[in-house]
């Protein structure tokens, strides 16, 4: 399936001390959230990385994927900043900003019968 790919580029201050220049991420499909959601295995905290790990696909233009491990190690090397920036970076793409959310609850219509 083609779709967007974001790059993010890491502060340099930030990338020149952990090596890392840019990460890239994708929006999940619900499939893929559901794979995340099955590897943490009912622990929120740990569901709170798989997501924004099954949604990494590159760091510094190399490909990784959850499907042969390669994201598991990317991750683990990861430094906590490097790793704080993907979490940000998946928060970001996959939930709406609070005038959209607003904006949808007020939506509201209510019918009766």
């Amino acid at each position: 399936m083609s779709r967007p790919k974001y790059t993010y580029n890491l502060p340099t201050l930030i990338s020149s001390q952990i090596e890392v220049q840019s990460v890239t991420l994708v929006e999940l499909t619900s499939s893929e959230e559901m794979m995340a959601a099955k590897r943490a295995q009912n622990d929120p905290i740990r569901l709170a990385w798989e997501l924004p790990k099954e949604s990494l696909r590159a760091i510094d233009g190399k490909a990784i994927s959850t499907a042969d491990g390669s994201s598991d190690q990317a991750w683990e090397s990861l430094h906590p900043k490097a790793r704080s920036f993907v979490m940000q970076a998946y928060n970001q793409l996959h939930n709406p900003v609070e005038p959209d959310v607003a904006a949808f609850l007020q939506s509201r219509q209510v019918e009766i019968g």
